[in-house]
């Protein structure tokens, strides 16, 4: 009696889901025929999914391929979003129920021609007008992060908190004794106020940068709630130059431009500053995450597939303690009590990151294709623990406050019963990324870390910043799980743009296999800090690289650095040098250690 109930739950779901496809004319099984679910904003989560009968929740289309799957159905499935805005109230989780059997997929795609958002956030409604162009909304608490916001968005822009200076820095005047916790300033150029006690400072060092409340102002000393930077002497408040450069954020005598915001939390009040008498529709960023895919070590996620759609509207979740940048957007984790509360249970160290708007681990055979990351405080795409032959095609990652692009770990993990637990064989292809580093300065366009056999080609990547492309994440020259890496025919330019000592490629430790080719890396301009900054940079421990026919130019300083490398093989680059700057700088490198064949040298 169980089974023939069973088979007629199946029979009746997969007559469901494909009664707005054609009639199949061969004798398929309907457990093995194309599937087809529909979700749109107007449609109910009871209903069949037909396409004139659509459910409206993403939510409830994945439970309902869910149970497809658990009943047998080892065909494609495709659930089509109908357009609008899709606010998610929590993460949109998939796990290794959601797996596609082999030779199939589950595709979660936007309907042809319609404009699909998935949003983490909140609309901002009912705004009152009051002088001085201001506008006010209040807004529930609990519709809101516990950290301030630090982005409000509106369709085609983005309001800043508010900041001073409106457009540049301050300089740090004198830093104090233990020059980690107290500096002056010039009051020429900005007079602390005591309102502006719980503004934060952000403090730009050259690769990173930190993020720390004011706790008191005394005359032309600022005194900070905890220390800026991480634990190594040099992130101290002058460790890169003697007057570091710096802006303000939060306080209300800020709110003095237009597209910028204040946010009373007292008050639960959100106010703007915009000429315009009706407020475009802003929407307020509540999530950290909208989709994690996270399967396990022995049941690995697979099938995935994401097209055309657009994930949009997350929080930079900082930590009260503050931000203590390391490099590439990894901060120090500022806990409290014993040792082992600083150890970050997402990366097994004593560094954290911020979130990213999509997090895969334990993922395999997924893609997205045709999608875009946009208006996000923390990350876009992270390809975390054994994330294999992910394809990222023809997306855009733009306007993201941390990274871009993601790939790997920060360790190497020993094999597992499962093999290789190294990230491999991921591929970013044809797409465009940049205007990262939005929140974090220290953020790069695409990082890889613990990873091997990458692809990241025909990309375009601009407009950071920090560097561009950064790869590796060990400071000598030991074996590691990063290999095999390949780096090629990227356009890669006007990336540096804030900060310094990085490169529109960037390489860290031994690597053998991995090939830098036929990259196009220009427009790199003079270093505002202590470091230079470059076309490439070869930094500590990276060895066995091959860097074979790029093309470098408009570079200020030299196209190519090394620090503390191994033999990298350099062989018919394209170098375009300005008068008075080497085509190569040797930093703690012997420059006959590396092997250069066949570079052409141009002024």
């Amino acid at each position: 009696m169980w089974m023939h109930c069973r088979k007629m739950a199946l029979l009746f779901l997969a007559l469901v889901c494909s009664l707005h496809l054609p009639r199949s004319t061969s004798a398929v099984p309907l457990a093995m025929q194309d599937v087809t679910i529909h979700v749109a904003l107007t449609g109910d989560d009871r209903n069949s999914g037909s396409e004139q009968d659509p459910l409206t929740t993403i939510q409830a289309a994945r439970d309902r391929v869910r149970t497809l799957r658990r009943e047998g159905v080892i065909s494609n499935i495709q659930v089509v979003l109908h357009g609008g805005t899709y606010f998610l109230k929590e993460p949109l989780h998939f796990g290794s129920d959601d797996s596609a059997p082999a030779n199939s997929t589950t595709r979660y795609l936007a309907k042809p021609g319609a404009t699909v958002v998935i949003s983490g956030g909140v609309p901002l409604v009912q705004w009152k007008s009051g002088p001085d162009q201001i506008q006010q909304t209040q807004i529930a608490r609990e519709n809101l992060p516990q950290s301030p916001l630090r982005q409000l968005f509106a369709p085609n822009q983005t309001y800043r908190r508010s900041r001073s200076p409106n457009d540049g820095y301050y300089r740090v005047v004198a830093t104090g004794k233990d020059r980690r916790t107290s500096f002056e300033v010039n009051p020429s150029t900005w007079q602390p106020n005591p309102t502006d006690v719980g503004a934060e400072v952000a403090m730009l060092h050259d690769w990173s940068m930190s993020r720390v409340a004011i706790a008191r102002i005394d005359g032309t000393w600022v005194h900070l709630a905890n220390r800026i930077g991480a634990p190594h002497d040099f992130f101290c408040i002058d460790g890169f130059e003697p007057n570091p450069r710096f802006f303000v954020e939060g306080s209300r005598a800020f709110f003095d431009d237009d597209r910028e915001f204040y946010q009373d939390t007292d008050q639960a009040s959100i106010s703007i500053r915009n000429s315009n008498p009706a407020p475009e529709a802003l929407v307020a960023p509540r999530l950290n995450e909208l989709i994690r895919i996270s399967g396990t070590e022995t049941q690995p996620i697979r099938g995935l597939v994401f097209e055309g759609l657009q994930f949009r509207h997350t929080h930079a979740d900082i930590p009260a303690t503050g931000y203590a940048g390391i490099q590439a957007s990894f901060f120090e984790r500022r806990a409290t009590g014993d040792a082992a509360a600083n150890v970050d249970p997402a990366t097994e160290s004593g560094h954290s990151r911020l979130a990213a708007a999509v997090h895969c681990l334990h993922c395999q055979d997924c893609v997205f294709r045709d999608c875009q990351w946009n208006q996000l405080g923390g990350g876009g795409l992270y390809l975390d623990r054994e994330s294999h032959a992910v394809v990222v095609e023809n997306c855009r990652f733009e306007e993201i406050g941390g990274c871009g692009v993601m790939i790997g770990e920060t360790l190497t993990r020993p094999p597992s019963a499962s093999g290789d637990t190294t990230c491999r064989d991921n591929v970013v292809r044809d797409s465009t990324v940049r205007q990262c580093g939005q929140i974090l300065f220290g953020s790069v366009g695409i990082w890889i870390g613990i990873a091997r056999n990458t692809t990241i080609e025909n990309n375009e990547i601009c407009d950071l910043p920090y560097s561009g492309v950064s790869i590796g994440w060990r400071w000598d020259d030991q074996p590691s799980g990063c290999h095999h890496n390949t780096i090629a025919n990227n356009h890669i330019h006007h990336v540096m743009q804030v900060l310094s000592d990085g490169a529109g490629i960037y390489t860290l430790g031994r690597q053998p296999g991995t090939v830098l080719r036929g990259n196009r890396i220009h427009d790199v301009p003079l270093n505002a800090g202590r470091a230079e900054s470059n076309g490439i940079f070869m930094d500590e421990g990276s060895t066995e690289i091959e860097v074979i026919e790029n093309d470098i130019s408009a570079i200020a300083r030299s196209p190519i650095r090394f620090h503390r490398a191994g033999r990298n093989m350099i062989y018919s680059n394209q170098l375009t040098i300005v008068p008075g700057i080497e085509p190569y700088t040797f930093n703690a490198t012997e420059p006959n250690v590396m092997d250069f064949r066949d570079n052409k040298v141009n002024q």
